[in-house]
């Protein structure tokens, strides 16, 4: 019922640049890559921190926008996304085309590849939510 603000999340992606670099394949399930190509992967580990009810507050209370046609304040679904990542995101193994690790700043997280950070986040929520088989118990 109460969560405990140490306890991190661990979501790990496994991605491959193409050779032009202008694409990237992004998968969180090392077994759904063939395991001849596993090899010309990137495994990153994201530490996450759990979504509390004031980050969740806080989360909705930022991104919202006033809609001058309807006079009521909306939820701007993007911006709520990109603030998440970056609120929740603890620590990461990223490391830069030398090798050195690269510090967790907000504009290198918003400089990820888009298809990493859906995936980092849709992983995070796969992880968090109970699935059916818990909530059975």
């Amino acid at each position: 019922m109460f969560i405990e603000p140490k306890q991190m999340i661990d979501v790990v992606i496994y991605h491959r640049l193409s050779k032009s670099g202008n694409s990237i394949k992004v998968e969180t399930d090392l077994s759904k890559i063939k395991e001849e190509d596993q090899k010309s992967f990137t495994k990153s580990v994201f530490k996450m921190k759990p979504m509390t009810w004031k980050i969740y507050n806080d989360l909705l209370r930022e991104s919202k926008v006033s809609n001058i046609i309807t006079q009521s304040d909306d939820t701007d679904w993007a911006t709520y996304r990109e603030k998440k990542l970056v609120k929740l995101l603890a620590e990461w193994d990223a490391k830069d085309k030398d090798g050195n690790p690269v510090p967790l700043r907000e504009e290198r997280i918003m400089s990820l590849h888009p298809l990493v950070a859906e995936n980092v986040l849709n992983e995070y929520d796969r992880k968090v939510y109970m699935d059916s088989d818990d909530q059975k118990n």
